[in-house]
């Protein structure tokens, strides 16, 4: 089977940077539970449609890091993986706190960007 990767879209961010052309938001923090609900419910969607197991996932954005990190993990939970999988997680560096990558590194992330 091909090689197969997964991006995931977190459009949240502390401030919007004058050079980003994205799609993020500065202002809509109340909505990351919901935006997290919405993409589970696409994957599911994905999965009951035969969605290969990922060799990669990367989480961009935005800023990734700023979803708390039980719900950035509960969407790489529901993506079918491969057994080598790589994935890797956008963060600012005030994000990065012994708790978070702590968190990260328990729930399967291997990479930080």
């Amino acid at each position: 089977m091909p090689d197969f990767g997964v991006y995931i879209h977190v459009p949240f961010c502390a401030h919007r940077c004058d050079y980003c052309a994205f799609a993020t938001y500065s202002d809509r923090d109340h909505l990351m539970v919901d935006y997290v609900e919405a993409v589970l419910q696409e994957i599911a969607r994905a999965v009951a449609d035969g969605l290969a197991p990922a060799d990669t996932i990367f989480f961009g954005g935005g800023t990734p890091s700023r979803l708390p990190a039980e719900e950035l993990l509960r969407i790489l939970d529901a993506i079918p993986k491969a057994t080598d999988v790589e994935v890797t997680v956008e963060c600012n560096p005030e994000d990065a706190t012994p708790e978070r990558l702590s968190a990260y590194r328990a729930g399967g992330v291997t990479r930080m960007s």
